[in-house]
């Protein structure tokens, strides 16, 4: 969520044109967090596949060996 809200802001400083603002920069900047926004999203969900396939099996994590 964090990764969308900064997105945003720097969105709308590029959108409007802030003359504050150098648009090169803005655009770099929103350019890179998109980038982050993705790769976390991405981390997540690898993340979240691999922990259900190792528990509901499939994984060699979830089996367990009793035999000594």
């Amino acid at each position: 969520i964090f990764w969308i809200a900064v997105l945003g802001i720097f969105a709308r400083f590029y959108i409007d044109d802030y003359p504050s603002c150098s648009g090169k920069q803005v655009k770099s900047a929103a350019f890179v967090d998109l980038t982050n926004m993705i790769l976390w999203f991405v981390t997540g969900l690898c993340g979240a596949a691999i922990s259900l396939r190792t528990r509901y099996g499939g994984g060699e994590i979830a089996e367990r060996n009793d035999d000594g």
